[in-house]
């Protein structure tokens, strides 16, 4: 019996261990729909101003902002309503701010990039941008802290 509760004991130790060894962590922020406001020329062709509620633009409608991290790598993810455009009069941007790093995603015109940045010197960009659908994502290498502070 002792012999079996000692061979438990390793296995739960070794179990730690394990999990110790990766780090994983993921969140995401939800939207809800038909709350895009934009700016927008007036109907009169006088003046510009914020039009809300464009319902008809589900594809500049965000749904989601997520972020996760694996293996020293941050995945940055957006998701619309509708399907990502390829337009230069639609962009999309994301950041995530941790306590010393700051990342982020853009996407304008079919040109996508990532980049990431602790201080001056270190820096990490990518121009890996996956379209898929509703969702755009990069992955890029972990700089720093990831412990979030705003998405």
């Amino acid at each position: 019996m002792k012999k079996l509760r000692n061979y438990g004991m390793v296995m739960i130790s070794m179990l730690i261990l394990l999990g110790s060894c990766f780090t994983a962590a993921a969140t995401s922020i939800s939207d809800g729909t038909s709350d895009v406001w934009h700016w927008a020329q007036s109907l009169s062709g006088t003046g510009w101003s914020w039009q809300g509620n464009v319902g008809n633009k589900p594809n500049i409608d965000i749904t989601e902002v997520s972020y996760s991290v694996n293996d020293n790598k941050i995945t940055l993810k957006l998701e619309v309503a509708g399907s990502i455009q390829t337009s230069e009069k639609v962009g999309y941007y994301l950041w995530y701010n941790s306590t010393d790093t700051v990342y982020m995603l853009s996407y304008m015109n079919g040109d996508g990039a990532g980049f990431g940045m602790k201080g001056v010197m270190n820096v990490t960009s990518a121009d890996n941008v996956t379209v898929s659908g509703d969702t755009l994502s990069v992955v890029l290498d972990v700089l720093g802290d990831t412990s979030k502070v705003e998405l």
